[in-house]
């Protein structure tokens, strides 16, 4: 995919009809199975008629190459933000961006961060997201794009006990 042009890229809202795929995606590259993944996106479904959640897809060649989540997280809620409930504030936080390994470096990640800024903007003016430290490329995007580092020494899911690798960064944006 060395000669992907942006153009060849279709972005869109993920509906109901695309759980099943979003479902494998994800459980081949985490450790879930693809109930449990189908689940985590029957629940965004459900809090999207709310505007809690929203889901961005990528596809080339009717082919699913990657997904953005956004959602609202508060302390009121069992709506943890990686493990996080009262150590990280209230608001709209990226809650994943997986994109297919052979589409990686092309700017999905980046189009698809831009789509879920922008839904944000009808509702706040700023979003969030908890980044591992060791998924440099992911924490580079961000930078690039405007996030701020404010908070280090967060639990990551992927990280082992007492080991601290999540930091939260914030950016402002204009509604």
């Amino acid at each position: 995919m060395e000669n992907l042009k942006q153009h060849e890229v279709i972005y869109k809202e993920a509906s109901i009809k695309d759980w099943d795929n979003l479902a494998k995606f994800r459980s081949r590259y985490s450790f879930e199975d693809f109930n449990k993944a189908k689940n985590t996106f029957e629940i965004d479904f459900l809090n999207s008629e709310n505007n809690k959640n929203k889901l961005f897809i990528a596809s080339h060649q009717d082919k699913l190459i990657g997904y953005g989540r956004v959602g609202l997280h508060t302390h009121s809620d069992s709506n943890e933000i990686y493990g996080q409930t009262s150590e990280v504030p209230e608001g709209y936080y990226t809650k994943g961006l997986l994109i297919d390994e052979a589409f990686r470096g092309k700017g999905i990640g980046r189009t698809l961060t831009i789509l879920r800024e922008n839904w944000v903007k009808d509702f706040d003016n700023k979003i969030y997201c908890i980044l591992s430290l060791k998924n440099n490329n992911s924490v580079q995007m961000h930078l690039k794009l405007g996030f701020k580092e404010i908070k280090k020494n967060l639990c990551y899911p992927s990280d082992k006990p007492n080991e601290m690798s999540g930091c939260l960064y914030i950016k402002e944006i204009a509604n």
